[in-house]
């Protein structure tokens, strides 16, 4: 499954040089403002206005879905075993709300606003990892050549990747197209339900532990980490309730984390190791 495997990109060094869009795309003049239909979505009613498609919801019979959340969402975790017991995300919207609306009528503004250098960026995210941060890492780093960093980074994705799935189950929200077919995705929609985001979620647990790894990146970490959650409500897969709330599991989950002595361990590890290679740069 190609989909949404962040930890499979962790085997690798580095794709330096086909990252220079990112630098361009911290410009994008799409890119999320206070004058875009987004302000606006805050202070609409999440309740429904009917009844019409409120039973709508992501088809749990999918087989795709079925085989993906066996094979990952069943897993023993690393470190957060105990995750249930301190996670707490809203409902979203109801499907016939007002903020509903307004986030649909937000990414079909979107769609009519996609480029090419979008597209390219979707693309490139779709089986995204630590590539999308890799502009903003030393020029070295390779985690073929980081044992500690590269268990640290697998053990928390597969953490995360097992528990937004077995939050997708719970709450099993549509895709944005199902609600309103004038939504176009702009490739293949991800085989399981929308809420919360997973590409939110794991952009912003790899963004905090880069900050615990290179505090002076932290704020250029969260924007990246945003801009590609972004991304896939400008490719018509999320709601931006969707990415909010991927954001908000990310902030629990981390606060989990860094409370769990494994890994703190293996933070204290990695933090050595990205040290050694700050003080040794590794051959290019």
């Amino acid at each position: 499954m190609k989909h949404c495997l962040m930890i499979l990109l962790l085997s690798a060094a580095l794709p330096l040089a086909s990252l220079a869009q990112s630098r361009a795309l911290f410009k994008d003049p799409v890119f999320r403002t206070e004058s875009d239909p987004y302000s606006k979505l805050s202070g609409a009613p999440t309740k429904p206005l009917d009844e019409k498609m409120e039973a709508l919801r992501y088809p749990d019979s999918n087989p795709a879905w079925q085989d993906f959340f066996k094979q990952y969402g069943t897993r023993k975790m690393a470190y957060l075993g105990d995750w249930d017991k301190h996670v707490v995300l809203p409902d979203y919207p109801a499907n016939t709300s007002a903020r509903t609306r307004a986030e649909l009528d937000y990414i079909l503004d979107l769609q009519s606003k996609r480029t090419d250098q979008h597209l390219t960026d979707i693309k490139r995210e779709v089986g995204n990892g630590i590539d999308s941060f890799g502009w903003l890492l030393d020029e070295h780093f390779k985690l073929s050549k980081m044992p500690a960093t590269k268990r640290l980074l697998q053990n928390t994705m597969l953490d995360v990747l097992a528990i937004q799935l077995i939050l997708k189950k719970k709450y099993l929200r549509a895709r944005p197209s199902a609600l309103d077919p004038r939504i176009k995705p702009a490739i293949e929609i991800p085989p399981y339900p929308a809420y919360p985001s997973g590409h939110s979620t794991q952009m912003h647990v790899l963004a905090s532990i880069f900050r615990e790894l290179k505090p002076e990146g932290a704020k250029d970490f969260e924007r990246e980490a945003f801009r590609v959650a972004w991304d896939r409500e400008m490719a018509g897969f999320h709601f931006t309730s969707d990415t909010a709330a991927g954001q908000l599991l990310a902030h629990q989950l981390m606060d989990i984390l860094m409370s769990n002595k494994a890994f703190l361990a293996d933070l204290t590890d990695a933090k050595k190791e990205w040290s050694e290679v700050k003080m040794k740069p590794q051959e290019k």
